[in-house]
C-alpha cells in the first residue's frame, strides 16, 4: 500500500504520524511518532496530552493503555489492558466499546525543559525503540 492511499471505507491510511509537541519558551520539547493505520493519528495526540495535561512520564505516556474512538462504526475501541471499571463508565454513558489487543506503535523523545537532556521512550507492544543524545 502507497502512504495515504485510499482504504477500505475510503478512508486515508496514514503509516506514520509524527507530532512535535511544543511549550514556553517555543523550542521543541517532544517528539512523537505512531504508525499503523487509522490509529495512527489518535496516538500521539493522546501521548501529548497525557504528558502535558497529566504530567506523566515519557515511559508511562508510551505504556498507558490506548483507545481508538471510531466513527463509522460509532464505537469507541480499547485496549484489553484498560480496567474493566473504564469500559462500564463509557458503556453507562451509552458509549459502544470493543475491545482490541495492541493499538498502533508509538515511540517518543522528549526534551527535559530544564537540562536540555533528551530522554527516549519505547513502545513495549512491539521491538520498537526511541533514542535522544
Amino acid at each position: 500500500m502507497k502512504p495515504a492511499s485510499i482504504a477500505l471505507f475510503g478512508l486515508f491510511l496514514l503509516p506514520m504520524a509524527p507530532a512535535l509537541a511544543q511549550a514556553p519558551p517555543a523550542w521543541p520539547q517532544a517528539a512523537v511518532c505512531a504508525a499503523h493505520g487509522m490509529v495512527a493519528s489518535d496516538e500521539p495526540l493522546a501521548s501529548i496530552l497525557n504528558w502535558m495535561r497529566l504530567g506523566m512520564e515519557a515511559q508511562a505516556v508510551i505504556n498507558a493503555p490506548r483507545f481508538h474512538p471510531q466513527w463509522i462504526p460509532d464505537r469507541v475501541a480499547l485496549e484489553n489492558s484498560f480496567p474493566a471499571a473504564v469500559e462500564e463508565a463509557l458503556r453507562a454513558m451509552g458509549h459502544e466499546t470493543s475491545r482490541r489487543g495492541n493499538m498502533g506503535l508509538v515511540n517518543t523523545i522528549r526534551i527535559d525543559a530544564r537540562t536540555g537532556q533528551r530522554l527516549g521512550a519505547a513502545d513495549h507492544r512491539t521491538n520498537g525503540w526511541a533514542q535522544g543524545y
